[in-house]
């Protein structure tokens, strides 16, 4: 070995040259269209090309095929003996093609039940701690590479990007990216499908923005897609997705060729082809029959993060097939201990979001999070909470939990994922004032940060955090209103009135009924919740029907109604909104909430 080593250092024929822990190498050398002209560079015959000692030395190459060392050179010679061996076949046993596919994660969820971030994918791979920056070496222009050699350089350089490393023999990364980005445009139609699948993981990993290449390689993937195999065609969809590139017609094409080839799709290859459409919002029903139809024949091979990723993805674009969720369930519990915080939540999520109740998963999911409630982090802590109270499912251990965890953390939590557990808490008629308490603490500086519907249910959710009867009267008071967390939501909502819908006023403004401040500011919200309501015509009056004229029997007994009935006013403002509502039609009840 230490012979292969040495030889393998001082071979200066290897254009680029590459550090021997590449595991991607000897999978690309197999796929090699290059004429066997250079020398093997090691070995009893280092000076002889490949050429000549497959022809003059065959008993060699039946020994170095026996054997089973991690040097690129003895995996180059072997890939071009059974090249030999066997004309025209380019993925010979020993090299069976693997996705080039790592862990991603888009984000973008709305509040509560829009979609989540995209779930980290299958498919990661070893890497070494090796910097890969220091190894790049360039004998020769990119633009005299050979196509495999340059697929192979452009491999590296997106493993170099993806570790935040630079290149030592270019002034920048970002120089070597450029130039490889527009070498791979100018010849595009030199690559196979292969290598396009390749491609298209690595220049998605550099965060590729030349448009002109990305152009050119949805129209080579398109001539070429009939040849791509079912991981190639998960990688591709994959690749895409990642780099925001939702081409049409690449993944129409993708979905006629995927849907012909399903039943040969792994486990795996299904999730991520789910996840890859979910994550650009092509909800394709045809594709997403056919994977949930296979998953359901294949869930026994299932891992837990493929179990979480395709019913994230399913539910991501609101698509309902209780078939699959039910084998979901059934094969998730077994194994319910193998999932990490992240499957936990997005499970339960899909399920919540859909609207499908499978009580026995929920409890395990519950007894799951206690155990590893540690691992949570902040979103984990709120999507898990919401889809329980989305459910109506009150499992106390785990809201105790849940709130014990996220106490310290409160100030790490986002808008979005702030108003989600509070609207969880108080959907189930939780009573933990040291956690509103908190809440209101840390939320008040940041209010300006909660978008429309994250300040109607914050709101709402503070004006009923203590009143566990859900009382149907809007003069029913309850234990706590933080005036400061309230005042900064009047003022935020005041400036933004125009973006709420009827809905969300309705709830802000039962919210302030209910907390009964006494402020200027509230008083203030509610008279432009009022006049607002009147303009946009939800009340049923047209904008000319304001108060009675001064005199008037009605207006002196508004007057008396007015000293005699303390928040009286803000009842009437209440109404206004009620009146062509879908909410209960007593008076004072609370309305239904935006879940």
């Amino acid at each position: 070995m230490k012979l292969v080593a040495a030889s393998a250092r001082q071979c200066a024929s290897l254009r680029p040259v590459f550090p021997v822990e590449f595991w991607r190498l000897p999978l690309l050398r197999a796929f090699s269209t290059q004429i066997d002209h250079h020398r093997v560079g090691f070995g009893r015959y280092c000076d002889l090309t490949y050429a000549q000692v497959l022809e003059r030395h065959p008993s060699y190459c039946d020994w170095i095929s026996g054997q089973t060392p991690t040097s690129p050179d003895f995996h180059r010679l072997r890939a071009r003996k059974e090249r030999c061996n066997n004309p025209g076949v380019a993925n010979y046993p020993g090299f069976a093609y693997k996705p080039l596919l790592d862990r991603l994660s888009t984000s973008g969820q709305e509040v509560c039940q829009t979609a989540l971030p995209a779930p980290k994918l299958l498919g990661s791979r070893p890497s070494s701690k090796t910097n890969l920056g220091q190894n790049i070496a360039i004998k020769q222009p990119v633009h005299d590479l050979g196509a495999f050699d340059l697929v192979v350089l452009v491999t590296q350089a997106a493993k170099v990007r993806k570790r935040g490393e630079r290149v030592a023999s270019r002034e920048s990364s970002s120089n070597l990216e450029e130039e490889l980005t527009t070498t791979c445009a100018q010849r595009m139609e030199e690559f196979n499908s292969d290598q396009l699948s390749i491609l298209a993981w690595a220049f998605s990993t550099m965060r590729s923005k030349n448009l002109p290449m990305w152009r050119k390689l949805s129209v080579a993937v398109s001539r070429s897609i009939c040849r791509f195999n079912t991981g190639q065609l998960a990688n591709l969809a994959v690749s895409l997705a990642k780099a925001g590139k939702d081409d049409r017609d690449v993944f129409a094409a993708v979905t006629a060729a995927s849907v012909k080839h399903i039943q040969d799709f792994s486990e795996k290859d299904l999730a991520n082809t789910a996840w890859a459409f979910a994550a650009v919002g092509r909800n394709d029903h045809e594709l997403f029959e056919a994977i949930a139809k296979a998953a359901v024949l294949r869930i026994a091979e299932f891992i837990p993060q493929g179990l979480a990723n395709i019913v994230w993805a399913f539910a991501t674009l609101g698509m309902i097939d209780e078939e699959l969720f039910k084998a979901v369930a059934s094969a998730a519990c077994p194994m319910i201990g193998d999932f990490n915080a992240q499957n936990l939540s997005n499970s339960v999520w899909a399920f919540a979001k859909l609207g499908l109740d499978e009580h026995v998963f929920f409890e395990a999911v519950a007894a799951a999070s206690l155990t590893t409630i540690g691992e949570f982090n902040e979103q984990n802590l709120a999507n898990t909470v919401w889809a329980f109270a989305k459910l109506g499912v009150h499992h106390a251990q785990l809201f105790d939990s849940v709130a014990a965890a996220a106490l310290p953390r409160l100030r790490n939590f986002k808008a979005q994922e702030l108003a989600s557990i509070v609207w969880a808490f108080a959907k189930v008629g939780r009573i933990d004032g040291e956690f509103f308490d908190v809440f209101a603490t840390v939320a008040s500086p940041q209010i300006c940060n909660f978008k429309p519907p994250e300040l109607s249910i914050t709101s709402w959710a503070f004006a009923t955090e203590q009143n566990l009867s859900n009382t149907i009267w809007a003069f029913a008071k309850i234990g706590r209103n933080d005036p400061e967390l309230f005042e900064a939501v009047a003022s935020s909502v005041l400036d933004r009135i125009g973006e709420f819908t009827r809905h969300g006023l309705c709830n802000v403004a039962w919210a302030f009924v209910e907390a009964d401040l006494a402020s200027g500011a509230a008083e203030e919200l509610l008279d432009a919740i009022a006049a607002h309501a009147r303009v946009m015509n939800w009340t049923g009056l047209s904008p000319g029907h304001g108060p009675q004229r001064r005199g008037t029997i009605e207006a002196r007994c508004a007057a008396l109604v007015l000293r005699l009935v303390p928040g009286a006013s803000r009842l009437c403002t209440l109404i206004f909104i009620h009146r062509r509502s879908n909410s209960s039609s007593s008076k004072g009840s609370m309305p239904k909430l935006q879940s």
